[in-house]
């Protein structure tokens, strides 16, 4: 369920993820499965944000935020950071689009995820209008 909501979503199939979003957390709630369900509020943001609720969205993406800190791994979080602050950025909101890409940069490199470093090094830079924003080591 959590893969055929982000495929929807990716396809603009708003409608048709709502009802995807909805019928997986009523099987997860169930089950308990508190960081699958903080992966689907990030992706009830997504599908808010593609409808054109950018508050909802906001919110829907805080929430999951919120749980996958408390109950998701580092790696899950880092990259749902990332999309998050891509998100923010692409509304204009650069001050929340920094932050979130500053939190995905420093758990990237807790839990050794190069290619996630690499790539949020790549938006940090594009903002910051610098080649490289990492600070010295």
């Amino acid at each position: 369920a959590l893969n055929r909501a982000a495929a929807l979503i990716e396809l603009r199939q708003f409608d048709e993820a709502g009802r995807t979003v909805r019928e997986a957390e009523g099987y997860l709630g169930i089950l308990e499965e508190r960081d699958a369900l903080a992966l689907l509020k990030t992706y009830e943001g997504q599908r808010q944000m593609g409808l054109g609720h950018w508050h909802r969205a906001k919110a829907a993406w805080e929430e999951g935020l919120a749980a996958l800190r408390t109950f998701g791994s580092p790696a899950d979080l880092a990259v749902t950071l990332k999309q998050v602050g891509e998100f923010y950025l692409r509304h204009g909101d650069v001050d929340e689009g920094r932050a979130r890409l500053l939190e995905a940069r420093s758990l990237s490199r807790k839990t050794g995820n190069d290619a996630l470093l690499k790539e949020t090094d790549g938006l940090l830079a594009r903002l910051e209008g610098t080649p490289n924003p990492r600070p010295p080591t």
